[in-house]
């Protein structure tokens, strides 16, 4: 049995047992490196907060907050492709992991650890394929938990299975927490908060902070964000990195 500390998964016989038959159970990044991969992230079913638009509306919107939270949802829901630089910090351990992300909208995300440890997942609809480099194993499973999931729908809005719990804003920047439906049990089970930090004028998106059911928080520095340009359908195929001579890359 192998522990990457980093990405949270174990290994055995070359396959993690929670990736078996389609199941992950790794924490992402510190949550995702540091993961809580944390890959339990690249890498947050889609996100247990349900940000996607669905039909029914259970989540309560302070009047006051309306303004800010449709500016959120519109930048949220504004672009087709996201990619960046990102540096990531598990409150549990504090350590921090660095990387890129790259998101073609809706469900395609490749998210590539490079420090401290090398590990890259790509996820393709439904399906994850994950390699580490260290390990030289690959392993795959369906979608995890992960900070950036909210980042993955084609459109986001905050009516739904989450509430809005606080809206934050002052000359420069602008937060939103969202918490989940406590009627929900299931989303109780995945994450406490979810918390958004956006730069004003022009409005970019800096923070994405998780909080999950253990109290652990993952936060995620994105640097440079660019959106909308243009990107490979290629980034989102997963090629095996024992059959392309890509092992022990970096």
């Amino acid at each position: 049995m192998q522990y990457n500390k980093n990405t949270g998964i174990q290994a055995s016989c070359g396959v993690d047992p929670g990736l078996r038959r389609g199941r992950l159970k790794p924490r992402w990044i510190p949550a995702f490196a540091g993961m809580t991969w944390v890959v339990t992230v690249i890498l947050f079913l889609f996100f247990p907060l349900a940000l996607s638009a669905v039909e029914e509306k259970t989540a309560f919107i302070p009047p006051k907050y309306e303004k800010q939270i449709k500016e959120i949802e519109h930048y949220l829901s504004g672009f087709k492709t996201m990619q960046s630089r990102f540096s990531q910090i598990s409150g549990e351990s504090g350590e921090v992991s660095e990387g890129t992300i790259a998101i073609s909208r809706p469900g395609n995300l490749r998210l590539e650890y490079l420090r401290p440890d090398h590990v890259l997942a790509i996820l393709n609809g439904k399906e994850l394929s994950y390699y580490d480099y260290g390990l030289d194993q690959v392993s795959y499973g369906t979608i995890p938990d992960t900070p950036f999931e909210v980042l993955l729908y084609q459109s986001v809005t905050f009516e739904g299975n989450s509430k809005v719990a606080d809206v934050v804003e002052d000359e420069s920047s602008l937060s939103i927490q969202i918490v989940p439906d406590m009627k929900n049990e299931k989303e109780q089970s995945k994450f406490t908060s979810l918390s958004l930090v956006f730069a004003k004028n022009p409005m970019v998106l800096k923070r994405i902070i998780r909080t999950d059911a253990l109290n652990h928080s993952t936060t995620v520095f994105l640097i440079d964000p660019k959106l909308d340009a243009p990107l490979d359908d290629d980034l989102f195929i997963f090629k095996n990195p024992r059959t392309f001579g890509e092992r022990h890359k970096g």
